[in-house]
């Protein structure tokens, strides 16, 4: 017999009632530090998913839910991510801009208030379509958004056209984005008054106004999120590193988005067995001293 168990045994053949009280204190006290420290690596490990919080989401499930613009948003009833009866938005260009945005009240105002920093939605560029090239367009103070503060960002995302939906997450910070037309403001002034938002074509040097291209697109859950800080190998923003972003890599895979250096990042964390931006509880200095003197003790009852 092992444990408490065994110290028990000992107390009814040779009695000895204050090293059983002591054994009873110190298992009760090792339990306790136990169950603590799992109940802590379990709040932190739910802590870190609710950090990636959704604000908002348009899926496009019946409507086009109020993104406009020159590029003939309509919504289509089926053939999103999730396959048959998943609806989506779908935008063509023939030669000229290919962009949507929307100024819906879930859309604009004070993002910061909200720790509104990201934006991620699904994209499938049909096959026969020139490649894509996607930046965010924030819309800032203005009295009309041709004369508004545009923001976007500093680097796109490539979207090729190959007919497979892909995940793409666009970051709102100072790095991120950078002011392309309008009176000269800063960035937190931006993000507190937000007036309308875009995503466009727009590849090269970021620019006030895009670039003309010949392309259909489709886009889907389209969401206003809190990110939290990337972790190493989460692919898909959840923050976690599981096997669901080994799938977003091979997606990704030799179009630009993805190398072997990413895989071998997923590789490293997963093997883990916990998110790189997420450490277990270590014990305090309590903690060690309750344990080290429960290991002196049960040494001593065994001589």
């Amino acid at each position: 017999m092992t444990g408490r168990g065994e110290e028990r045994l000992c107390c009814r053949e040779k009695p000895d009632w204050k090293l059983c009280a002591t054994a009873d204190y110190f298992w009760s006290a090792a339990r306790g530090i136990l169950a603590a420290s799992l109940f802590l690596t379990q709040l932190a490990t739910s802590a870190s998913r609710v950090a990636a919080a959704e604000l908002h989401v348009d899926d496009f499930a019946a409507s086009a839910q109020g993104w406009t613009g020159g590029a003939s948003p309509v919504n289509v009833a089926s053939g999103g991510p999730a396959g048959a009866g998943d609806g989506y938005l779908q935008i063509s260009a023939a030669g000229s801009n290919l962009a949507t945005h929307t100024s819906q009240p879930q859309w604009t105002g004070d993002f910061e208030t909200l720790g509104a920093n990201q934006v991620s939605v699904d994209l499938r560029n049909a096959p026969g379509s020139a490649e894509l090239q996607m930046r965010l367009v924030l819309f800032g103070p203005g009295t009309s958004p041709s004369n508004a503060a545009r923001w976007t960002s500093a680097t796109p995302l490539v979207a090729p056209a190959d007919g497979v939906w892909r995940t793409y997450s666009f970051d709102i910070t100072p790095e991120s984005l950078v002011q392309v037309a309008g009176a000269a403001v800063s960035f937190e002034s931006m993000w507190r008054d937000v007036e309308n938002v875009m995503l466009r074509h727009d590849p090269g040097t970021p620019s006030a106004g895009g670039s003309a291209v010949s392309a259909t697109l489709g886009i889907d859950n389209v969401a206003l999120r809190i990110a939290s800080q990337p972790i190493e190998g989460d692919f898909n923003g959840d923050q976690a590193v599981t096997a669901a972003d080994l799938v977003v890599w091979e997606s990704n895979f030799g179009d630009g988005g993805y190398d072997g250096s990413d895989f071998l990042t997923w590789q490293r964390n997963r093997a883990s067995g916990a998110p790189a931006a997420l450490t277990a509880p270590e014990p305090t200095g309590g903690m060690a001293i309750g344990f080290g003197s429960l290991v002196a003790f049960r040494r001593r009852r065994r001589r």
